[in-house]
């Protein structure tokens, strides 16, 4: 089989709970359907690639339930498996993240690719486009057990992980809802149909 990928609308909540609708945006649209938007553009941009592509919409199961699953589905293949959770950040940050597991080679690889393909966007660039994407790199500060993020985002996707590296995982904010810059990102169909394109992009660049 070739490659998949599993874009997962998910909203942050702790380990071992449901998820929920996720953040509100200032103009009254939930997290939860701003992320569908993205995630079906990309979704079709990588079918269109030949990748098979699997979105899992909000449904009550918790992130232990959904890691073992893209796991077991990465076990079944020969090709590439990359996991998604897909977010926006309710901050106001003039930059987007895309975050792994420190012990990922393979997730590390897909968060520069995605930096690169979603920090040529002018609404999240702003002249320093990598660096706006936050990657997270060894040495910087670290917190829950070593992983180079905070303890909401490692939740999203930590139980992805494996000693095989089965699994390109990130958890990905790419504008913020609270931010003026980025609202035409994720306050129209168009601008979210463009961070669905950069996704897909950013996915396909790693071979």
């Amino acid at each position: 089989m070739g490659h998949l990928c599993v874009l997962d609308i998910q909203h942050g909540l702790a380990p071992g709970k449901p998820d929920s609708k996720g953040a509100k945006a200032p103009t009254g649209q939930w997290e939860r359907d701003l992320t569908r938007h993205y995630a079906i553009t990309a979704a079709t941009e990588l079918l269109a690639a030949g990748w098979d592509v699997e979105v899992w919409p909000h449904r009550p199961t918790t992130y232990a339930e959904r890691h073992a699953e893209v796991l077991r589905l990465a076990g079944a293949r020969l090709g590439r498996t990359v996991y998604v959770a897909c977010h926006f950040d309710s901050a106001p940050w003039s930059y987007g993240a895309a975050y792994y597991d420190g012990r990922s080679k393979r997730g590390h690889e897909l968060a520069e690719h995605l930096a690169d393909a979603l920090g040529q966007l002018p609404e999240l660039s702003s002249g320093r486009a990598v660096p706006s994407w936050r990657a997270a790199r060894p040495g910087e500060p670290t917190t829950d057990d070593g992983l180079h993020w905070t303890s909401r985002t490692q939740a999203c996707i930590a139980g992805a992980w494996s000693p095989a590296d089965a699994v390109e995982a990130v958890t990905l904010e790419p504008a913020c809802l609270g931010q003026a810059r980025h609202q035409p990102l994720w306050s129209t169909l168009e601008g979210l149909g463009r961070l669905g394109v950069a996704l897909a992009k950013g996915i396909r660049a790693g071979g």
